[in-house]
């Protein structure tokens, strides 16, 4: 899930949805950070007496910052909405006070910008983060064909196959994962959307070809 800009809500709903099996959010926010945002490290445990009130955060860092050195930086070669090229790419768990808790932190060195991303998955690898991140803008045009193009969003398939539900659900204690048919089914009907959506864009484009022909042919110079 990608969205422009975080806040607290976002990261909050996300990491409602707890997966039973995997122990960790079922969902994974993927999002980008603005340029002035900052994170703190945790408070260090010096291990004297306590105090009443113990720091609850660490050191403050400025993100876009970390960019001057890039000497924990990694180079590794990646897909860039489409081309590959050499990257370099480091993360790191800070605290974000918004959400009072640890938010993992991509930063990355591409040949369009420096980029800050935000996401709450604690263990992921910071080059699927930054890999997903780019495939945004294929997931919003599919959705676009999808709802302005194809009309997809406007019908309603329902299956006396599927298990009947209450209007009123109770809270689900043991999420099942789909079986194999299920996805396959699932897989096999996205691959036909996906298909009719690549006819339809080559109808449209040599549609528009032929239109360019006809317009040249009809303003040709008079003189010749």
């Amino acid at each position: 899930m990608t969205l422009f800009f975080p806040s607290a809500k976002i990261f909050a709903l996300a990491n409602s949805v707890w997966s039973i099996d995997l122990k960790q959010p079922l969902l994974t926010l993927i999002v980008r950070a603005k340029k002035n945002y900052v994170a703190y490290f945790e408070p260090e445990n010096t291990g004297e007496q306590k105090v009443r009130h113990p720091r609850q955060y660490g050191d403050k860092l400025t993100l876009m910052d970390m960019f001057d050195n890039t000497a924990n930086f990694e180079k590794v070669t990646c897909q860039v909405y489409g081309r590959v090229e050499e990257i370099s790419i480091t993360a790191l768990n800070l605290l974000w006070k918004p959400t009072g808790g640890l938010i993992r932190f991509v930063l990355a060195i591409s040949s369009r910008w420096p980029i800050v991303l935000m996401t709450n998955d604690l263990i992921a690898d910071p080059v699927t983060i930054f890999s997903l991140y780019c495939f945004r803008v294929r997931i919003e045009t599919m959705f676009d064909m999808l709802k302005n193009v194809m009309y997809a969003f406007n019908y309603r398939f329902w299956s006396k196959l599927l298990p009947r539900h209450s209007r009123k659900p109770r809270k689900n204690s043991e999420l099942k994962k789909p079986g194999d048919d299920v996805i396959n089914t699932i897989r096999s009907n996205f691959s036909i959307s996906m298909g009719r959506k690549n006819i339809l864009q080559i109808k449209k484009r040599y549609s528009n070809l032929t239109l360019n022909v006809k317009n040249s042919q009809n303003t040709k110079n008079p003189c010749q």
